[in-house]
């Protein structure tokens, strides 16, 4: 939540977290989608990476490499 809440927090087009909590609001819309990220066949961990280091990882993970 604190990642989402760094890459978000100065832009304004995301309706659903124009709250006066949006720390809150980011922590209730991960639970909620949790039980849909974890069937997900492969997950990529974008904390701390570029774009071009996530794009590298998928394009691996795809076997496109």
């Amino acid at each position: 939540p604190e990642v989402v809440y760094k890459r978000i927090k100065d832009r304004k087009h995301r309706p659903l977290l124009n709250v006066k909590d949006p720390e809150a609001k980011i922590k209730e819309l991960l639970a909620a989608r949790k039980p849909f990220y974890e069937q997900a066949d492969h997950v990529v961990d974008t904390n701390e990476k570029s774009i071009e280091q996530v794009c590298r990882e998928i394009v691996q993970w795809m076997g496109a490499e």
